[in-house]
């Protein structure tokens, strides 16, 4: 229990200076496809680095040791009892139950939203373009993508904004931005009781919306239409759980992004 323990707090340390880094280099500049390498190497490198055990052989010299006036009477058969005890639990091991039951908690949080996803992505009726399948539906939330899943709403929106989502929809498609997504949710999971593992998530979706919304854009679409799209979407409350939405909370960073 002490070594896994152990571990853990080294990928959450590892983790926080990586987070650190962005937060004072990374995260007001507009290289976001670097930025997002750097936050998917963190979570990589937290995970391998801790693990690497380093060993180094030790030579003893073996030493005879020889019991004097030590003797042993033969013929006894009376039998021997054993005495077991208990070891008291110690703080190591109070720390992983505590740990192993978040773990737990999270990890099934998780399985329920992809269960949530994946139902509302079976139950549309579909329309495939050019290896993106489209799903229409007439529930009142705002589009998403998942992998190359895309949920939209047309009676939600007019022709022109319909395409304004759909190039960002098919950015995080085409880019396959659900798997940070997935990384990020699964990363929160196993080090959950680090306060800033749930900013290193955050980073990681905002940078890709970031992504997004740059690329998409850059396809000759005005800019301000664009905004005005993106704020008449946030107006929609729900947003399925590991998904890439169109809307994100951080409405006002990603509007000063691309005026940047």
């Amino acid at each position: 229990m002490e070594a896994i323990s152990i571990y853990i707090l080294k990928s959450a340390g590892l983790l926080s200076l990586f987070y650190l880094v962005y937060i004072l280099l990374l995260k007001n500049d507009t290289t976001f496809q670097l930025n997002r390498k750097f936050l998917i190497i963190g979570i990589i490198a937290a995970f391998i680095v801790p693990a690497a055990i380093f060993t180094k052989t030790i030579q003893v010299e073996s030493q005879e040791i020889v019991a004097d006036n030590f003797s042993i009477t033969e013929g006894f058969t009376g039998p021997i009892s054993t005495l077991q005890l208990e070891e008291p639990l110690n703080g190591w091991q109070i720390a992983g139950y505590i740990y192993f039951a978040g773990l737990s908690f999270f990890l099934i949080r998780f399985g329920f939203q992809f269960i949530s996803l994946l139902k509302i992505i079976r139950i549309q009726p579909k329309s495939k373009k050019t290896g993106i399948t489209i799903l229409h539906t007439e529930e009142a939330i705002p589009p998403f993508s998942f992998f190359k899943y895309i949920i939209i709403n047309p009676k939600s929106h007019s022709p022109e904004e319909l395409e304004i989502i759909l190039q960002h929809e098919k950015i995080h498609a085409a880019q396959n931005h659900s798997a940070d997504v997935l990384l990020a949710n699964l990363t929160t999971a196993v080090l959950w009781f680090n306060p800033l593992v749930w900013f290193y998530k955050k980073s990681i979706l905002q940078n890709l919306e970031f992504i997004a919304d740059k690329e998409t854009v850059a396809k000759n679409i005005s800019r301000k239409q664009y905004q005005e799209t993106l704020l008449k979407v946030c107006l929609a409350n729900f947003q399925p759980a590991l998904s890439n939405s169109f809307y994100q909370s951080s409405i006002k960073k990603r509007i000063l992004m691309l005026h940047k």
